[in-house]
């Protein structure tokens, strides 16, 4: 690292993880500055209570090493002095940080660079970032176990080098808008001299305003290992039940692979299936093996045939096991080429022109928002496919994703759809012979008349029993008097923001813009409020005659027998009046 700054990384061990009741047992403090050699303080403390067995095992400290030791404050003046100047490093520091100036009796004015939070910003695409994890990702080897100071410490350093080697990849733009999030956060010194070392070392690196992303690899990674070795595709559909048999391709490909006679039944009849064109239904026990069931079989077909096959699952993270465990398990095995692709909901991918919209917003950010922002920064130039679930899913990124996700694309008519993630995903979807959805895309697809997913022919629907809920959610029509309020108050509310009040307030504005077609539109405007009050009086109403009926009962389905109830000729007119009424005033 070229930091000229002083470097004091922190780690303390302590009685427990409570911040007012726990005290600390060890402290260690590596002193680290440029031409120097690391320089080391560390210390047991004796604590005022009984340490729990569990701390000391986890620590790895001995009893009579703490019932041996000076207490904390006797170390007050040596520590000040070690910290006087000094940035403080460590991994979830503040905890640290807190239980020192507790226990010291002082307020410590350092600057502090939270490694827990810079590896977020730095690297985005982890699950997990507790410390020894993270070390093991990056590739980080020291002596020494976790959980004890020195060896905790060193290693929260070492994150830090590894976070400032990434960030001197960077070019110029990454800092101009991580700037938008920086107010306010405690590690924003770590950017500075991150900026100050890449503009000093690379000066003619470039500044660019607009969002910068990975280079667009081909359409699919080369998964089929060498395709020029590959073989035909088998044109018979025993070689579907021989593959998985003993002795078959799998077996002879895979270490450890175990045919399973259920699993080669259901092999054999979803080829079947697909070869005379039949409706196949499956119920398969735990541990069948399914996925492969109908994973081998459907790659087959699609191959053989050139008909695309879409298989479906209820969730996400089904998905995701198809896509990183099972296809790549296939691809290895099979001998012969294929492509698959996942294609998920437009809310799952970033949206690149609400994203630059997003960027400029950075000051009105909460600290949690703006550290999920820097994440993004970074995730932006890394990622392929623009994917949420790529991504820790942290209170901060939960919150901002509805902002900028592609929920509503307009397509070919953004002006950032050469680089859109849902188009190239789209584009994916067209030349893959096996598409993976879930439930929810296959009925908005149904439910657009064929507009969302690409052509095929064949379909494969992976946790049918949850199917039915599925339809019901996506194909119906979801109506509650909350809704309804919430849109009426978007239009009209007598005090506070709606479109009624903005227009209103710039009234002088349109008027000086065309008069004439002002003051016809003004007359309509002044009806609306009226409007709005009779929509709410009139869903009012409706919303408490369905109470009456539903009684007691959770759910209600109406059927035709309901006509003849007392009810229903209320009910006819309810709807119907309320229906006028947003008609009247859209």
């Amino acid at each position: 690292m070229a930091l000229r700054e002083l470097l004091i990384a922190l780690d303390v061990e302590t009685t427990g993880l409570d911040r007012f009741a726990d005290e600390i047992i060890e402290l260690a403090l590596w002193r680290m500055l440029p031409g120097e050699a690391p320089q080391l303080l560390h210390f047991f403390v004796r604590p005022n209570q009984e340490v729990p067995q569990k701390i000391l095992r986890l620590t790895g400290i001995r009893k009579d090493e703490l019932e041996g030791a000076r207490t904390l404050l006797e170390h007050k003046v040596e520590i000040l002095q070690a910290l006087q100047g000094a940035i403080i490093v460590g991994h979830n520091i503040s905890f640290d940080i807190h239980m020192l100036e507790r226990g010291l009796g002082v307020r410590l004015g350092n600057e502090v660079w939270d490694t827990l939070d810079l590896a977020r910003v730095f690297f985005p695409s982890l699950k997990t970032y507790r410390l020894g994890a993270l070390a093991e990702k990056l590739g980080l080897e020291l002596s020494g176990n976790l959980h004890q100071a020195t060896h905790d410490a060193l290693l929260a350093y070492k994150v830090l080098e590894a976070c400032w080697e990434k960030g001197l990849q960077f070019d110029l733009s990454f800092f101009h808008h991580a700037q938008y999030y920086l107010p306010g956060w405690p590690s924003r010194g770590f950017f500075t001299a991150l900026q100050r070392e890449v503009t000093r070392r690379f000066p003619t690196r470039p500044i660019r305003t607009d969002v910068v992303l990975a280079p667009a690899q081909g359409l699919f990674r080369e998964t089929t290992g060498a395709s020029q070795m590959k073989k035909k595709v088998p044109q018979d559909a025993s070689w579907v039940a021989e593959a998985l048999s003993p002795g078959g391709e799998l077996a002879r490909k895979l270490s450890g692979y175990e045919s399973r006679q259920g699993q080669v039944a259901m092999a054999s009849a979803v080829a079947k299936a697909l070869v005379h064109s039949q409706h196949l239904v499956v119920e398969a026990g735990t541990g069948t093996g399914k996925t492969l069931a109908y994973l081998l079989p459907s790659l087959w077909w699609a191959k053989k045939t050139g008909q695309r096959v879409v298989v479906a699952t209820h969730t996400i993270p089904l998905q995701e096991q198809l896509a990183q465990k099972d296809l790549p398990i296939l691809s290895t095995a099979l001998s012969f080429p294929f492509k698959s692709m996942i294609l998920k909901g437009k809310s799952n991918y970033i949206c690149l022109r609400n994203w630059l919209t997003h960027v400029s917003e950075g000051r009105d950010l909460v600290l949690e928002e703006k550290l999920a922002s820097l994440s993004l920064l970074t995730w932006l130039r890394e990622t392929q496919t623009g994917d949420l679930q790529e991504l820790p899913q942290t209170a901060g990124i939960a919150r901002l994703w509805p902002k900028f996700n592609s929920e509503g694309c307009i397509s070919n008519r953004c002006p950032q759809a050469g680089t859109c993630f849902l188009l190239r995903a789209k584009q994916k979807a067209e030349e893959a012979d096996v598409l993976i959805v879930n439930h929810s895309l296959l009925f908005s697809d149904i439910k657009t008349d064929y507009n969302v997913l690409p052509e095929y022919y064949y379909m494969v629907v992976d946790e049918a029993h949850h199917f039915y809920s599925t339809a019901l959610e996506q194909l119906g029509l979801e109506l509650s008097e909350e809704r309804i309020a919430k849109v009426i108050e978007r239009i009209f509310r007598p005090a506070g923001p709606s479109l009624v009040n903005h227009l209103k307030a710039r009234s002088a504005y349109y008027y000086s813009l065309a008069p004439n077609v002002w003051e016809r539109f003004k007359v309509r405007l002044d009806d609306v409020p009226a409007g709005c009050a009779l929509v709410l009086e009139q869903a009012q109403s409706l919303f408490q005659l369905l109470q009456g009926v539903m009684g007691e009962r959770l759910s209600l389905r109406l059927v035709k027998a309901h006509k003849n109830m007392v009810w229903w000729g209320t009910l006819e007119i309810q709807t119907e009046n309320l229906g006028g009424r947003i008609k009247a005033l859209h």
